[in-house]
């Protein structure tokens, strides 16, 4: 998976018409003479293009627009008439290339007929848009930037390249790429990880007034350049879904949309759902409170949202009033994790007690909102997390009893008397533990994989923000260190003085880690 970050030399020059005939002038010229390209082949995101093409003249419809590429492939097209002359274009291009610089030629032609065949035609050719990719290889392999080179703000934190390092302890296997100190006082941290970037929430007690600033700080996780920092004295939490951040406040009142690229926000108000259902804009957190709140004036739109006050789920559908009977009644909504309310492209779940008092897991159609399944687990767990897992849907109970089913069809696949609570889940993997062992199963039956019994040596804490998995190694912010356990190793994988860490972990492989103030980041592989 690649990122492209699109620049366009915008000149203003009439693009050469490729076939053109002697180099006669083009029937279509186009706002930028080059797309060039930029991009690191670990990333993730596609090559994106915009420009806009003019015709000599008024195009007489129908008419249609063909664009084709000589060197990359094109995935995605979307055309947009301007006015008579004029269509504005933006392409994605295919992503499956290797590094390396990759040059070639979009041409353009306003067909008579459909653009398919395009055999009439506009002009005596295709007009052509240069365009030039370069793909970096993985960012691991490059040099990382001289820190000395970045101006850091002693009132934003400061950046440092050292730290103690308990030598009793194996560190051969883990490596620190950056660390940066947060401002004395800064506490509270939550920490998510997301399209190469790691974003911090963080509180500040103010020594002159009787307030709290919250900061959210977003670093370049290469190397640990701070991007930007937005400060509010709201009492915030906020998620990360598919790359919109949302930051709402305590009483939910307030919600901000924060561009991840900028830290700017637009603030929408939110009120009372039940009270004054007429305010509710369009906000998407799946976590701190909403499943889903869009706007209800459009018929093709749903709603549903968890009043934290009442912790019910309110539902309406086609655009109904809120319905102010209890669909379902959220026992977890008082967590900051993440992983409480889960979303994928097609389905929301979230940890309920269902209308004849059962605890379970609700699937909700992210398109229209209509329940999938409903499947009943007994006696959750409070606030425990759920977790994805392959083609799994999996949780824990206060019994102490973990269970999966089919994230598709909520069938139960397996539940098993574990002593312990489930903290982790890879593709196919649950971590579960019980303050002693430290057990891997499969997602799909519920076999015992591998089992560590010196856990007890390393506390562990069940809650994601001080403990997750990598692959196959699971990572503990234990109270006196930060540790590693590979399956199927007898010793941990490597130790680290950074005790009680929060911790995130990036696509690319990157640890974080906040201890003492400290933002580490390490390379895990």
């Amino acid at each position: 998976m690649k990122i492209y970050l699109v620049t366009a030399l915008a000149l203003g020059l009439s693009a050469c018409g490729g076939g053109g005939g002697g180099g006669s002038e083009s029937f279509l010229s186009f706002d930028k003479a080059q797309l060039v390209l930029q991009g690191f082949s670990d990333d993730i995101a596609v090559p994106k293009a915009k420009f806009i093409v003019t015709a000599k003249e008024v195009i007489k419809q129908p008419a249609s627009l063909q664009v084709l590429s000589t060197e990359l492939g094109i995935s995605e097209i979307s055309i947009t008439q301007i006015n008579d002359r004029s269509y504005g274009v933006d392409v994605v291009f295919d992503n499956n290339l290797s590094p390396g610089t990759h040059n070639g030629f979009l041409d353009v032609k306003v067909c008579k007929d459909n653009a398919a065949s395009c055999a009439q035609f506009y002009g005596d050719g295709p007009s052509r848009l240069p365009y030039s990719l370069k793909v970096s290889g993985p960012w691991d392999g490059r040099p990382l930037k001289q820190f000395a080179d970045i101006n850091w703000s002693g009132s934003f934190g400061d950046f440092t390249n050292s730290s103690y390092i308990d030598a009793s302890l194996d560190t051969a296997n883990i490596t620190k790429r950056w660390e940066f100190k947060m401002r004395e006082g800064e506490q509270e941290h939550q920490l998510r990880a997301f399209g190469g970037k790691i974003f911090v929430l963080s509180t500040l007690n103010n020594q002159f007034l009787p307030l709290t600033t919250r900061s959210l700080k977003a670093f370049d996780e290469r190397d640990g350049r701070m991007l930007w920092m937005s400060e509010d004295n709201y009492s915030m939490k906020f998620s990360i879904d598919h790359g919109e951040i949302t930051i709402t406040d305590d009483g939910q009142e307030i919600a901000y949309k924060v561009d991840p690229e900028t830290g700017y926000s637009n603030v929408v108000q939110l009120g009372s759902f039940v009270e004054k259902p007429g305010r509710v804009e369009s906000i998407e957190s799946y976590a701190n409170g909403y499943l889903a709140a869009h706007r209800p004036a459009k018929p093709d739109y749903w709603s549903t949202s968890v009043d934290s006050r009442n912790s019910i789920i309110y539902k309406t559908q086609n655009g109904g009033g809120w319905n102010s009977a209890g669909y379902y009644t959220v026992i977890a909504e008082r967590s900051n994790s993440p992983s409480t309310f889960l979303k994928t492209e097609s389905t929301i779940y979230a940890p309920v007690i269902g209308k004849n008092n059962e605890y379970g897991i609700v699937a909700l159609s992210a398109k229209d909102g209509s329940e999938k399944f409903f499947a009943r687990v007994q006696d959750f767990y409070v606030d425990a997390p759920l977790f994805l897992a392959g083609n799994n849907i999996c949780s824990t109970s206060e019994l102490l009893t973990v269970s999966c089913f089919d994230k598709g069809t909520g069938q139960a696949k397996w539940s098993l008397p574990e002593s312990g609570v489930m903290f982790s889940a890879s593709a196919q993997t649950l971590l579960v533990t019980d303050g002693e062992f430290a057990n891997w199963r499969n997602a799909n039956t519920g076999e015992l994989e591998y089992s560590w019994g010196t856990v007890r040596d390393y506390p562990v804490k069940y809650n994601d923000r001080h403990s997750l998995m990598f692959k196959d190694v699971a990572i503990f912010g234990s109270p006196d260190r930060l540790v590693a356990i590979k399956k199927g190793s007898k010793d941990p994988l490597w130790a680290y003085n950074a005790p009680n860490s929060h911790l995130a972990v990036s696509q690319n492989g990157v640890l974080f880690a906040i201890s003492a103030g400290r933002l580490i980041a390490f390379n895990l592989q």
